[in-house]
């Protein structure tokens, strides 16, 4: 966690590591009535030309939820008044929940160890960034331009995310933003298994209008697996590439 007034720039430590996040930090000679803004995570944190907050465009979410280590957060203005403060944040970034489902059991007991998202438009002129390098505003929680950006976001998870019931869910942090008709979605995913799954949604042609990516909202693209949308097909090296294609579900995009 970053604290800056303006001048001067704080580290606090997460001090017990849980979901409480309780943060602390000895500082000296602290001027009661600057302004402070505290920036999560400080790793993400870069002081060019302003302040810039980046999006990684690798991350490691696990079962259930994403990567917090990708996730933006800035707090209210404060002033370090005492030696026990409370401060509010607003998250920055939007989350989307890429759910594959297999209801055919085409993917039992395996699990997802890498997927891939890319947003492209058939549109030049438009781009849809989602990880990257952007300025930000302390003073409205708010970004500015991009100092560096990727159309993409991949997820890379050891351990695997599981199909369970038939299904399975990665969560992604990227930047908040309307897609609109003109997009094409590409999901690709690999399973601890040696299966490969490619997914192309072109929103116009499944008659998304748009898709809304709101800060500190989860978005739902569902994608579903069955014998009827895919082909399978055994790789030299004893691998098997599953390919499907992408079909929208009821209640997400």
């Amino acid at each position: 966690l970053m604290v800056y007034n303006f001048g001067t720039q704080y580290e606090f430590i997460n001090a017990e590591n849980t979901a409480t996040a309780n943060f602390k930090a000895t500082i000296s000679n602290v001027d009661a009535q600057a302004e402070n803004y505290a920036l999560f995570p400080y790793a993400n944190v870069a002081l060019n030309d302003g302040i810039q907050m980046t999006i990684p465009q690798i991350q490691h979410p696990a079962v259930g939820t994403f990567d917090g280590d990708a996730d933006v957060l800035i707090s209210e203005m404060f002033k370090m008044s005492g030696s026990n403060l409370e401060v509010n944040f607003k998250r920055m970034t939007a989350v989307v929940k890429v759910s594959l489902k297999d209801p055919d059991n085409l993917l039992t007991g395996d699990a997802v160890t890498e997927l891939n998202l890319s947003v492209t438009s058939t549109d030049a002129s438009k781009s849809y960034p989602l990880t990257g390098c952007r300025m930000v505003n302390l003073e409205n929680a708010s970004f500015g331009d991009w100092a560096s950006a990727s159309t993409s976001v991949k997820a890379e998870m050891a351990e695997g995310i599981p199909f369970v019931g038939g299904q399975a869910d990665v969560y992604l942090v990227v930047a908040p933003q309307t897609v609109a008709s003109d997009a094409v979605i590409v999901v690709s995913a690999k399973t601890a298994n040696g299966k490969s799954l490619s997914f192309r949604i072109a929103l116009a042609t499944s008659g998304i209008e748009e898709m809304v990516l709101g800060a500190g909202k989860v978005s739902t693209i569902g994608l579903k697996v069955t014998s009827t949308n895919s082909s399978v097909k055994t790789n030299s090296d004893g691998t098997v590439t599953l390919r499907v294609d992408g079909e929208k579900l009821a209640g997400g995009y």
